[in-house]
């Protein structure tokens, strides 16, 4: 595996044609051909198949990023599609998207797509069709800048449209340099330049709005934008009985973090995820936002989600690294049953609001 970066900074893993790729169910036409990033930037979360739907993931078969409505019939291993192409395949980048990625992955996305596309003229098609209306209404015009809210990202175009994706636990982009290579499998929208395509598949939502602040007014906030208010957030917190943890999933409290930081950022403040949100102090959540800010402005640097001090990485402790096939070290996130890094009690895990919960009883006390 090589180690490169997209014109837009987002670090990746390329597999070059031949070699080892990421296993996923599905046979050769799954695969999209040409060059380019598989990108779906959620660079460390959950791994394990029998926590996934707990945990906000899906195992995903065939064609990363298809829903299963989208998936095309079988085909038999001989038939391959588009035979009249007799190029060689350019390398393909291939980051699989296993989890709903987490706000620091969106606004790598939106990073990426301003230097591919900003400031050009856009074509757009719905090659499966279901975006079709909405692709033929910005096609032909020029993209202005793309912009990221939590988990949204939203491109807005010249004549005042806005594009919205949510990528949702199936949604995946890829893209790359022309040529720009036939469509293989259910391409939701397809994006093009006179240099560069990008592609979209099974994303949760795929839309123009009409007003894209209604959006943003049912959004907290993030952590990643400088206006974002974290008053109006602690506000919301601090009259609730509900349990911290799960407050800052809500992503009407707080846009952008998902399960990770947010286990990682209360085990880091020493407070459990179950305490009631009223009894969190302003000093305490000054330091949680804080805390928060910082290590996803790190997650969009590194591509992926470190959350333990230096003093607490494998080579200065002499330990083995994290074994999961998304990378980052972690202090309680997907580590229920081993030692805690700091003090040897073994990490919890329990189901809260719907979700797993992770922590040190330790190191959190109630």
């Amino acid at each position: 595996m090589l180690g490169a970066r997209t014109p837009g900074g987002v670090r990746i893993e390329v597999a070059r044609h031949g070699g080892p790729r990421p296993h996923r169910r599905g046979g050769p036409s799954d695969r999209p051909r040409g060059g380019g990033t598989q990108c779906t930037g959620e660079l460390a979360g959950d791994g394990d198949r029998e926590e996934a739907d707990r945990d906000g993931e899906r195992d995903l078969g065939g064609l990363p990023g298809e829903r299963e409505g989208d998936r095309p019939r079988a085909q038999q291993p001989h038939q391959r599609p588009h035979a009249r192409q007799r190029r060689k395949p350019a390398p393909v980048s291939w980051v699989r998207l296993v989890a709903v990625p987490e706000g620091h992955t969106i606004h790598r996305l939106a990073a990426q797509h301003r230097s591919l596309l900003a400031g050009r003229r856009v074509t757009v098609s719905s090659p499966q069709g279901r975006f079709a209306a909405g692709a033929a209404l910005i096609s032909g015009t020029v993209l202005l800048d793309t912009e990221a809210y939590g988990k949204h990202l939203l491109h807005h175009y010249e004549h005042g449209r806005t594009l919205h994706v949510h990528l949702g636990l199936y949604g995946v982009f890829s893209d790359g340099d022309v040529p720009t290579p036939p469509p293989v499998g259910q391409v939701r929208m397809r994006l093009e330049t006179e240099r560069h395509w990008i592609d979209l598949r099974g994303p949760a939502a795929c839309e123009l709005l009409d007003d894209p602040d209604a959006l943003r007014a049912r959004l907290g906030a993030d952590p990643l934008r400088d206006d974002a208010d974290p008053d109006a957030a602690f506000a919301r917190i601090r009259r609730s009985t509900t349990p911290l943890a799960a407050l800052l999933l809500d992503q009407s409290t707080v846009a952008g973090p998902g399960l990770v930081y947010v286990s990682e950022v209360l085990f880091r403040a020493g407070i459990p995820p179950t305490r009631a949100g009223r009894l969190l102090t302003p000093a305490q959540w000054g330091d949680l936002w804080i805390d928060l800010r910082e290590l996803m402005k790190e997650g969009v640097t590194r591509g992926r989600i470190d959350t333990v001090h230096s003093h607490h990485m494998p080579e200065a402790m002499g330990r083995a690294p994290r074994v999961d096939r998304h990378g980052g070290e972690v202090y309680v996130y997907r580590r229920a049953g081993q030692p805690c890094l700091i003090c040897g009690t073994e990490i919890q895990r329990a189901g809260l609001a719907g979700r797993n919960s992770y922590w040190c009883p330790t190191c959190q006390p109630d």
